[in-house]
């Protein structure tokens, strides 16, 4: 990691945290450039994960930004935010249930982390139970649910 490209990669991180997806991903790239420049031997994973999270953001996930985001999250597994960036990128994708499995993955390896854990939270597919009153594997409620989900219109 050279100075260059870690500058970068803060840019980068400051505009992903303000919604600037485009201008975060020229950050990204740019550090991805620098490190490739300085011949790195060990290229840093989260330049490439940032990048294609940040692209994945600003115009919907390609198959090329799942692609660059799963190579860095196995190049370095031990890594929660790749399990996290990786995450958000199935879910943008439609790939819910590839995304929730990513994100129980990150937090086996960091239990704490806040950020994975309200990834988790909000990708649960569980809808609210139909007698708010009952609990939900009361048999009245799993049955009703049931059949909300059989006969309910998705759009």
């Amino acid at each position: 990691m050279t100075q260059i490209s870690e500058r970068h990669f803060q840019a980068g991180l400051g505009l992903l945290a303000r919604g600037r997806y485009a201008d975060a991903s020229v950050q990204f790239q740019a550090a991805m450039t620098a490190e490739k420049d300085s011949q790195v031997l060990r290229p840093h994973m989260q330049y490439r994960s940032y990048f294609a999270l940040s692209r994945a953001l600003h115009r919907g996930a390609k198959l090329e930004d799942v692609k660059l985001c799963e190579m860095a999250a196995e190049a370095d597994h031990f890594d929660p935010v790749l399990q996290l960036n990786l995450g958000k990128v199935y879910l943008r994708a439609g790939k819910t249930t590839r995304a929730l499995q990513t994100f129980r993955q990150g937090l086996k390896l960091d239990p704490n982390n806040e950020e994975l854990l309200a990834a988790f939270r909000s990708t649960d597919r569980r809808k609210r139970p139909v007698i708010g009153t009952l609990s939900r594997d009361h048999g009245l409620n799993r049955s009703l649910g049931r059949l909300r989900a059989r006969f309910l219109v998705r759009v």
